[in-house]
């Protein structure tokens, strides 16, 4: 984390983030590749303004995103292979996350010691999967939908 005056006393940034990443630990023996893979990254900066004594300006931003392949559940071994990190699918699939928001938020501080304060924001939520529900190598069942969500 970063946290810094731009103008002492005045104005001031703070910034943080987060990546990592992990190689998939189970074998597909229907395209002889590793799955279960995971990348996460994120991060949020936050920006806050003293413009006078009585007003505050604070903006904030966030971003975050997963993606995993496949999804958890599929990675499920009924014992048809010797070795539980093994499996046979016919689809890898994919879930991926992404979410994003933002926020302004103004304290105005009156003299008879209240505060006005807006809050305003915006969200926005991603989400993308593709699984293979038949667990096997068969291409019998596999699904995928998106979900995406505003708010404000």
């Amino acid at each position: 984390m970063l946290n810094v005056p731009i103008i002492e006393n005045r104005f001031f940034a703070k910034k943080a983030g987060k990546y990592s990443q992990r190689d998939g630990y189970v074998t597909n023996l229907y395209n002889n590749t590793n799955t279960n893979g995971e990348k996460i990254k994120g991060g949020r900066l936050q920006l806050r303004y003293l413009a006078s004594e009585e007003l505050e300006l604070l903006l904030n931003f966030d971003g975050f995103e997963n993606s995993k392949e496949p999804r958890a559940e599929t990675i499920l071994n009924d014992g048809r292979y010797e070795n539980p990190r093994e499996l046979s699918h016919d689809e890898d699939g994919f879930d991926y996350l992404d979410l994003y928001s933002s926020a302004l938020t103004i304290n105005y501080s009156l003299l008879n010691g209240h505060n006005l304060k807006s809050i305003s924001s915006f969200r926005l939520n991603q989400n993308w999967n593709r699984s293979d529900y038949d667990f096997t190598s068969d291409p019998y069942l596999t699904a995928e939908w998106t979900d995406t969500t505003r708010q404000f």
